[in-house]
């Protein structure tokens, strides 16, 4: 792997690692003034939002997570097919 394709894939997981615990945040009821939960939270949300709005909230699930992470996973893939 090159350099800049090793430090996408590092960028990738730690967008992967971050909307994972913006995920369990949002499960265990966190307080969104928490300072970990606002930073997470102002990471993660210029991602999300895009999606958010295209795919909308079907009923009381949001599905904008799962769909940056199928993202983040054909990215990945991709990545490693081609040899970067």
């Amino acid at each position: 792997m090159t350099y800049i394709a090793s430090l996408i894939n590092i960028v990738l997981t730690i967008i992967g690692i971050l909307i994972l615990v913006r995920v369990v945040f949002s499960w265990t009821g966190i307080s969104p003034s928490n300072s970990i939960y606002r930073t997470v939270y102002d990471l993660t949300e210029p991602l999300l939002r895009p999606i958010r709005n295209r795919f909308g909230i079907i009923g009381a699930v949001d599905f904008s997570p799962m769909i940056l992470m199928l993202i983040i996973f054909v990215l990945s893939q991709i990545l490693g097919a081609v040899g970067l």
